[in-house]
Formats: C-alpha cells, sequence, structure tokens
C-alpha cells in the first residue's frame, strides 16, 4: 500500500502530471464556487462591506472620485445633509474600488460581472497557493496545498461575495513566493515582491504590518543579512571593557 502510494507521488510529481492534476482541481474548485454564484441573491453578494465598496466604484465611475452617497453609523450626518447626496471616504482602500469601477463600462449588469470576477479572482488564488506550495516543498505540497484551499469553506465564502479576501490572498501569496526566491539568492525578485506587498496594503490595510515581518526573515535568513549579524556580534564582544573592570 505505501509502495503504490510513494509511486502515485513520484508520478504526481512529473511536470507533465502536475498540470493535468491542477487543472483538475481547478475545474473541481470552480464548480461549488459557479453554484454558489449562481443561486447568491444580490443582498448577500454584498453582504458586509461588498455593497459600500460597490457604491465607491460606482461613484468613481461617475467622475466623483473616493465617495459615498450614504453615512454609515460611526459617522457625523452634517444637518443640511441631502439624501443621495456623495461625500468623501477616507476610510476603504482603493485599489478594490478602482477594480470594481471598471465594471461599470461593461455592457452587462454590474453584478453579473462582479460574479465573474469574484470568480476568476478565487480560482487565481487556488493557483497562486499551488505555486507558494510548490515553492516551500515542492510540486506535491503545491498541488495538496491547492486542493484543499479549493474546498476550504471560508474560500468557498468569500468566492460568493464582493470583497477584498481573495485578492488580497493573491497579493500576499505572490509576495512570499517572490521574498522565497530572494532568499535563494535569485534577490531580483526582491522587489518583486516589495511591490506585490504595496498592493496587498493597497487592497487591506492590515497588510501595512508586512513588511517588518518580511524584513525579519531577511535578516534571519538571507546569507548577508547573517553575515552582518555575525559581524555585530563579534564587534560588541571586541569592545573594550569599562575601567576598572
Amino acid at each position: 500500500m505505501w509502495k503504490k502510494l510513494s509511486d502515485w507521488l513520484s508520478s504526481a510529481g512529473r511536470p507533465a502530471n502536475t498540470r493535468r492534476l491542477l487543472t483538475l482541481i481547478l475545474i473541481l474548485a470552480a464548480v461549488p464556487r459557479i453554484f454558489l454564484l449562481w443561486t447568491v441573491s444580490e443582498t448577500d453578494f454584498y453582504h458586509n462591506d461588498g455593497g459600500e465598496y460597490m457604491e465607491i466604484s460606482r461613484q468613481l465611475a461617475r467622475g466623483n472620485g473616493f465617495s459615498l452617497s450614504l453615512y454609515r453609523w460611526h459617522e457625523v450626518v452634517p444637518p443640511d445633509a441631502r439624501e443621495g447626496e456623495t461625500h468623501p471616504d477616507l476610510v476603504r482602500t482603493p485599489l478594490f474600488p478602482l477594480l470594481g469601477a471598471g465594471l461599470f463600462f461593461l455592457p452587462w449588469k454590474v453584478t453579473a460581472s462582479a460574479k465573474v470576477v469574484s470568480l476568476l479572482l478565487s480560482l487565481l488564488a487556488v493557483y497562486c497557493v499551488f505555486l507558494l506550495g510548490c515553492e516551500l516543498a515542492g510540486r506535491i505540497c503545491g498541488l495538496g496545498s491547492a486542493f484543499f484551499f479549493a474546498f476550504y469553506p471560508y474560500a468557498l465564502y468569500y468566492a460568493a461575495s464582493w470583497s477584498t479576501e481573495n485578492l488580497f490572498l493573491i497579493f500576499v501569496s505572490l509576495a512570499f513566493l517572490f521574498l522565497l526566491r530572494a532568499l535563494h539568492g535569485r534577490i531580483v525578485f526582491l522587489p518583486w515582491s516589495g511591490l506585490l506587498l504595496g498592493l496587498a496594503a493597497l487592497t487591506r490595510p492590515t497588510a501595512i504590518l508586512l513588511p517588518v515581518v518580511f524584513l525579519g526573515i531577511l535578516w534571519l535568513r538571507y546569507p548577508v543579512a547573517g553575515s552582518l549579524k555575525w559581524k555585530w556580534k563579534h564587534l560588541r564582544l571586541a569592545r573594550p571593557l569599562p575601567p576598572g573592570l
């Protein structure tokens, strides 16, 4: 039994077989996502923050800038505010509303276009998880990661809603992927990692803390950072002792 499993894993790790299995995983991942997007109501699709993001996109498409035509619970409503009047928004990050603004220039219904974009982003997130798994531990890890993420309940949940989660995951996964490649000596990928981290921060503000984490990883793992750490340690030990000791 274990020999058969080992032989199957070895076969799955071959490039041609990996491509076939990844294609199968993406097809299987698309089935429940299409079903959920087909059956979800427009209200549920724009639940939580989705309605606000789409409203900002609508105002951007109209040329009103980053603004809203509604006041949220934490905002002070001016006494002279008129119904439907827009006011600037400084809370939401800009990248996802900019993506949604382009949907208003398509000849189809905005919600239908948004559902297609949500499906594509969700499948692209599965593919990015596969790439990251391959970089971490090889093709078998990539296939396993993609398969489990394809049917992860929260991944399915956010695939059927207009939310920033999948776009954020794509940028963070690719940023970490390029960081790993830089750690393996291909330093040319480091600027790409930084660029993708910037795009992630423009998608969700929580990404603003990730550069600190990435710099810590570079300090601990990158050979140049390691040699600098070693030199600093020995410089401290080589300092003269204070008088009287």
